[in-house]
C-alpha cells in the first residue's frame, strides 16, 4: 500500500489496519520461533551417534560396516577371522555346462571368439516340479494342501492347549513379540515360554490384552521380558528385564557423549552378568551379598549427574526399572537376558522375510500353533516330524529320554 492510499484513509481505518498488521506480525513471530526450535532440535539430532546393533535394538541385518572395517569384539579387540567354509562340488554331476561370456559387462565389447578360462565352478541343484507325482505318484493341488492344513487345525489346537496348561503350571514365564503381516494388516506374533514348553500366539494387537487373554486368572511368580509396557507387571513377585537390551541402550548414551553416568552403569551391568554366569558355583549367601552390593553401587551411580541428555534419559529409565535389574542374581532359574525369547522367535522372523506373511487370519493362527508344537518338541528332544506325527495322532509330546 503506497503513501497516497494511506493519506486517503480516515483515522478509524488506519487503526484497524495497524491492529491487523500487528496481529499478523505476532502470528509470524510465533511461527518463526517454532521453526527455530525445530531447527535446533534437528541440529541436535545431527550430532547424535547413529543407531546400530551395538547400541540399540536395531537388527544385525540392518547394521552397516564400512568397506575395509575390521570386525572387533565388545572389548574393542580385533576379532579373529573364522575359517572359510564351502560346500564341495559333486564329483559326478548329472549334467555339466561351460557358460562363456559373450561381451564385457563394463564396456560391452564383444569377445565370444576370444579364448576364455574358467573363473568359477558351482553346483546348481534343481528339484523337479513333478517330484511328488514322479516319485510318489501324488498329484496335490494348492487347494488340497489348504484342506490338509484345515483338517489339522483341531489337532494342533488341542496340542497347543496342553502346552498352555503346562506353561501356566510353572512359576517363571518369559515373553517377547515380533511383527507379522496378515493380509494387508500388521499383526504380532507373541511367544510365552519356559525351559521345556513354548507357546506362540498370533494376534492383531501388541497391547496387554494379548497377555491377559493368555494368562487368564493365572499369574506367575517371576516374568522375564524386555521393558515394553505390555509385558511388564504380570508377576506376583518380580520382573526381570533384559540386561542385553539395557546394555545396548547404555552404549548409545556413551556414544552420544555421556562419560560420567553411562560408563559406570555399563561396568555395573557387566559385573552383574558375570556373577550370573557363576551362579551354579556360588552359595546362596554369597549371591545375596553380591546382590546387595550391586544395588548399593546402583544407588551411588544414581547420584551422579550425566554429562549428556542421553545419559539423563538413561537415568530416568533406571529410576523406573531399578528393582527389575538384578532379580536373577539370587534366583538361579531366572536368566539375565531375554535371549531365549529372541531365539524362539528367530525362525518366525526368517519365515516372515521369506513369505512376507499370510493371506488369512486362520493361516497365521495355525502357523502359531504349529510353531508351538515344533518349538516345544525341540525343547523336549523330539524331532519336528515325530512331533507332527504325535500331534495328528492325538498323542502328547512326552519328554524324550
Amino acid at each position: 500500500m503506497d503513501r497516497d492510499t494511506l493519506d486517503s484513509l480516515d483515522k478509524e481505518t488506519l487503526i484497524r489496519l495497524i491492529l491487523s498488521q500487528a496481529e499478523a506480525i505476532e502470528r509470524l513471530t510465533r511461527e518463526v520461533e517454532a521453526l527455530r526450535a525445530d531447527n535446533a532440535a534437528l541440529r541436535a539430532k545431527l550430532d547424535l551417534p547413529p543407531k546400530t546393533p551395538e547400541n540399540s535394538n536395531t537388527p544385525p541385518s540392518q547394521g552397516h560396516k564400512a568397506s575395509g572395517e575390521e570386525s572387533k569384539t565388545s572389548e574393542g579387540k580385533r576379532r579373529k577371522p573364522h575359517a572359510g567354509a564351502h560346500r564341495p562340488l559333486h564329483p559326478n554331476p548329472t549334467a555339466k555346462r561351460d557358460v562363456f561370456a559373450s561381451s564385457c559387462q563394463h564396456c560391452g565389447a564383444f569377445f565370444l571368439e576370444s579364448p576364455q578360462f574358467v573363473c568359477g565352478a558351482y553346483d546348481h541343484i534343481e528339484i523337479p516340479p513333478t517330484l511328488l507325482s514322479d516319485l510318489l505318484g501324488l498329484d496335490i493341488s494348492e487347494g488340497a494342501l489348504v484342506n490338509i492344513l484345515d483338517a489339522a487345525k483341531d489337532a494342533f489346537a488341542k496340542a497347543t492347549a496342553a502346552i498352555r496348561a503346562k506353561l501356566l503350571d510353572g512359576t517363571i514365564l518369559q515373553s517377547d513379540e515380533t511383527g507379522l503381516r496378515v493380509g494387508k494388516q500388521n499383526w504380532w506374533l507373541w511367544v510365552f515360554h519356559h525351559d521345556d514348553s513354548a507357546l506362540f500366539v498370533a494376534a492383531p494387537s501388541r497391547a496387554k490384552k494379548v497377555v491377559a487373554d493368555f494368562l487368564g486368572d493365572f499369574r506367575p511368580d517371576f516374568w522375564v521380558s524386555d521393558r515394553y509396557g505390555g509385558q511388564m507387571g504380570w508377576a506376583t513377585v518380580n520382573n526381570q528385564v533384559c540386561l542385553a537390551h539395557l546394555i545396548r541402550d547404555v552404549q548409545y548414551a556413551i556414544d552420544a557423549g555421556d562419560d560420567i553416568f553411562a560408563p559406570e552403569l555399563r561396568h555395573l551391568l557387566g559385573r552383574a552378568c558375570r556373577i550370573g554366569r557363576r551362579r551354579e558355583r556360588l552359595a546362596d549367601a554369597t549371591l545375596k551379598t553380591y546382590a546387595a552390593r550391586l544395588y548399593a553401587r546402583l544407588d551411588e551411580l544414581m547420584r551422579l549427574v550425566p554429562a549428556h541428555e542421553a545419559g539423563v534419559k538413561l537415568q530416568r529409565v533406571i529410576k523406573r526399572t531399578w528393582q527389575y535389574l538384578f532379580v536373577f542374581v539370587t534366583n538361579r532359574d531366572i536368566p539375565a537376558t531375554n535371549n531365549g525369547s529372541e531365539r524362539a522367535l528367530r525362525p518366525c522372523v526368517v519365515f516372515r522375510k521369506i513369505t512376507n506373511g499370510f493371506r488369512t487370519e486362520w493361516g497365521a493362527k495355525l502357523y502359531a500353533d504349529i510353531r508351538s508344537v515344533i518349538e516345544t518338541a525341540r525343547r523336549r528332544s523330539i524331532g519336528a516330524l515325530e512331533a507332527i506325527r504325535l500331534t495328528l495322532a492325538g498323542a502328547s509330546l512326552a519328554q524324550s529320554t
